[in-house]
């Protein structure tokens, strides 16, 4: 638990030699940011995510979103084997997290890093795998040794998230994310990594220098 809270200072703390590199004489126009992004992670197992975010003058926002990813069943049993599989071939409990974050954005000495932090509520649904033996027969021993069934349950919980986007074009840039969810039928802590596209960011303009007689 440490490294992850030694992660989230690395990846929300400003980094002045960051700052140092992409310092510019820029004169940013602040104007609505749409863009969406598409991220792979990793909790206590897969996790996939599909975002939409509006940002308001680079401070506040909103942030609708899918996440999506899988958990290893505590009730798997120990002598659980496959038997002839190619593809996801231990069963594992699913969370499906639908969810509405208000962001907040902090701002940089630059425009090619941004930071912000989400909060909001999610809608999670959960599949739970349920092992039941197989009667042994002539496909038990070339099949599993046990066949699934599945449970659902809907609940509500609070969403978070902190970002730090990397926005090198108006239409297209790179993320990483730390997410976190807590719901009555548990909890999830991920890394995601990620890709923005859409209305990025504004385009830079230089300032224009007054010329000295």
């Amino acid at each position: 638990m440490k490294y992850l809270f030694y992660f989230i200072l690395i990846i929300l703390w400003p980094i002045e030699g960051y700052n140092q590199i992409f310092k510019s004489d820029f004169n940013i126009k602040k104007s609505p940011l749409i863009y969406a992004d598409i991220d792979g992670g990793l909790s206590n197992g897969l996790m996939l995510g599909i975002y939409g975010n509006i940002q308001l003058n680079n401070s506040w926002g909103l942030n609708i979103g899918y996440n999506h990813y899988n958990r290893n069943s505590k009730e798997l049993p120990s002598d659980f084997y496959s038997g002839f599989c190619l593809w996801d071939c231990t069963p594992t409990d699913k969370f499906f997290t639908y969810s509405f974050r208000l962001t907040k954005g902090f701002k940089t000495k630059t425009q090619l890093i941004r930071y912000k932090f989400e909060l909001g509520l999610a809608l999670v649904q959960l599949e739970q795998v349920h092992f039941h033996p197989v009667i042994h027969s002539l496909w038990s021993s070339i099949g599993s040794n046990y066949y699934e069934t599945h449970s659902t349950y809907h609940n509500n919980g609070i969403s978070l998230r902190a970002v730090t986007e990397f926005p090198f074009s108006q239409v297209t840039g790179l993320q990483i994310a730390v997410l976190g969810t807590l719901a009555k039928n548990g909890y999830s802590v991920g890394i995601q990594f990620g890709m923005t596209f859409g209305y990025v960011r504004e385009k830079f303009k230089h300032k224009n220098k007054k010329n000295e007689d």
